[in-house]
């Protein structure tokens, strides 16, 4: 006969928990400050990503692929070291 009256408690406990949860973060400040950091006159120019990034995949049968390009498997130390060079 207790829990009874208990049950009630708990949903409304549980909802304020889920609220403040949700919620609470959107009532916190942020503290810090901004930086502009400068651009370098000597920095490396910056390359787009399908210039140094490469795709590689392999299948049950043996099959390594490289960026969309069937690769022979003894060959794949040799196209790897060229890619990285």
């Amino acid at each position: 006969m207790a829990i009874d009256y208990l049950t009630p408690m708990l949903d409304v406990v549980f909802i304020i928990v889920d609220l403040l949860y949700c919620h609470g973060p959107h009532f916190v400040k942020r503290v810090g400050i901004d930086v502009n950091r400068p651009e370098a006159a000597t920095a490396a120019e910056k390359r787009e990503p399908s210039q140094y990034s490469r795709a590689i995949s392999g299948t049950k049968g043996f099959e390594i692929w490289i960026t969309n390009v069937r690769i022979d498997v003894r060959a794949v130390q040799a196209i790897l070291k060229r890619l990285k060079a």
